[in-house]
């Protein structure tokens, strides 16, 4: 190896080694490209906000894109009220109540096969579960 002084050694060693990274991580928009869809349970608790009203009232909200927005008036109250505001099949979520266990049930398109699990909300406790029995009875806190 050339005699080289340490300013043009760092610099040929630097290129190397961003040389040698492109080659070995894809680029970060390829890797959200192959990045799985996240479950419908993830996507309603990364849009899920809840606030405690001055007058003791909880309510929350919950959104997933621009496709779906609901939200629970009343979150514990036997007087609760369930809002669906957009509730979009063609851009790719659905949502319902079910008189079966008393839970929203969110799921991806029309489709009831869909590959991505259905998740629930409760509107005893305001939280997403990914499974209707523990949506029916809400553990004890």
């Amino acid at each position: 190896m050339p005699d080289l002084p340490f300013r043009e050694f760092r610099n040929a060693a630097g290129a190397l080694a961003a040389a040698c990274m492109l080659c070995i991580a894809p680029p970060a928009a390829a890797q959200r490209a192959t990045a799985a869809t996240p479950s419908t349970y993830d996507a309603l608790v990364d849009g899920m906000n809840c606030r405690q009203q001055t007058n003791g009232r909880l309510d929350c909200t919950y959104a997933i894109g621009a496709s779906l927005r609901l939200s629970i008036v009343g979150v514990g109250q036997d007087d609760a009220v369930i809002n669906f505001a957009t509730v979009d099949s063609a851009a790719g979520w659905m949502a319902g109540f079910s008189v079966l266990h008393g839970c929203v049930v969110v799921r991806r398109g029309a489709a009831r096969d869909s590959a991505v699990a259905p998740a629930f909300i409760s509107p005893k406790d305001g939280r997403v579960y990914r499974g209707w029995q523990h949506c029916a009875q809400p553990p004890r806190r």
